[in-house]
């Protein structure tokens, strides 16, 4: 029989960190803990875990036997050392371990992957004790090792200095090296307060501190900034911006002659229709033997009325067949006599349609 390092029960505290959170202290009047299930499912994989469960850090006897009056409570939150004596005395089964205490064990009877270490740590019985091992999901093991002890926050991977760190260090070394350089080429030349600098490279005369800091990253900035600013630029500078022109008034717009777009065109006349192969254009000229003249067509313009007998003369013919029966496609007709095709104009060649027209009719 063993008891636990935290002696009687007065001397253990009032709150615990159960790895995530500070709880309440597990007391004997307390008993056993919430076990609505639905509660557990809700907060089992939830930062705060449990809201009213507490955790058990309390003596102990050892080997833990079920259903026995130092029996550990259930639904509680236990400390690496209780943890470690209910798992190794074999008095649970795999689902009662994780009905009980499912902030510590898994369904397989394995220790909780991602258990944090809580409370007191369990050592193994030997001449040599160690801490006691238990065996996590997948091969692993788990060191009951107890609660951290709370120590001073350190990274655990090393601070690395910055690109701008790095670069004011190179210039800072580079700066010394300019300054120690200048000092022992002034060695030959007598002390003046405008030649003698300190060892950090500042004139006697200088009004500024000469054990002033090095240059933190944002002054380094700020002086490159200023250094490019001084340097000539890289790129030649745009050219200057023409004033905008006065906006035109609509009396003034109305004088500027408008700039002829290249893709207008001139209207396109139609082109002359063509009068069927009926017409007879190989005789320009009158009948008399002489060429018309433009005041002729002018006065011809005009059809002259023709007479049923020279309508009859026409060699049109008016019937759909011949007498053998052959169809006709065509219905020739003439113009006035002595006028020619080339000779007419548009007007004159609407004209003599119309004249071809109603002598059909009449026909």
């Amino acid at each position: 029989m063993s008891t636990a390092s935290f002696g009687s029960q007065s001397d253990v505290p009032a709150m615990i960190s159960d790895g995530k959170r500070m709880r309440a202290v597990w007391r004997h009047k307390d008993g056993h803990g919430d076990s609505t299930q639905h509660v557990i499912d809700r907060v089992r994989t939830t930062l705060h875990g449990h809201p009213t469960w507490r955790i058990y850090v309390n003596d102990f006897v050892e080997p833990i036997v079920r259903g026995s009056e130092h029996e550990p409570p259930r639904y509680v939150y236990l400390d690496d050392k209780v943890c470690h004596a209910i798992w190794t005395s074999k008095q649970y089964n795999n689902e009662e371990l994780r009905t009980y205490w499912p902030f510590d064990f898994d369904h397989q009877g394995n220790i909780k992957t991602g258990r944090p270490n809580r409370g007191r740590p369990a050592w193994t019985d030997g001449d040599v004790p160690e801490i006691a091992k238990g065996r996590l999901r997948g091969k692993k093991t788990y060191e009951f090792s107890g609660e951290p002890d709370v120590t001073e926050y350190a990274p655990v991977r090393p601070k690395m200095k910055t690109r701008m760190e790095l670069e004011v260090e190179a210039e800072w070394a580079a700066r010394k090296a300019q300054n120690a350089g200048s000092v022992s080429c002034t060695e030959g030349t007598p002390a003046t307060a405008d030649n003698v600098t300190t060892p950090g490279g500042t004139p006697i005369n200088d009004t500024h501190d000469p054990d002033r800091s090095p240059p933190t990253p944002r002054t380094a900035r700020l002086e490159k900034v200023s250094n490019l600013r001084s340097s000539p630029p890289k790129y030649p500078p745009p050219p200057p911006m023409t004033k905008p022109k006065p906006k035109q008034s609509i009396k003034d717009a109305a004088k500027v002659k408008p700039i002829p777009s290249p893709y207008s065109s001139t209207p396109v006349t139609p082109p002359k229709r063509k009068v069927g192969p009926f017409i007879d254009n190989s005789n320009p000229s009158d009948s008399s033997g002489q060429k018309r003249t433009k005041l002729d067509e002018r006065s011809s313009s005009v059809p002259a009325p023709v007479s049923p007998t020279q309508i009859a003369a026409s060699p049109a013919r008016i019937a759909y067949g011949n007498q053998g029966g052959e169809r006709s496609s065509s219905l020739p007709a003439e113009l006035p006599p002595g006028v020619g095709r080339d000779e007419l104009s548009e007007e004159e060649d609407f004209l003599a349609r119309e004249y071809t027209q109603d002598t059909l009719k009449l026909c």
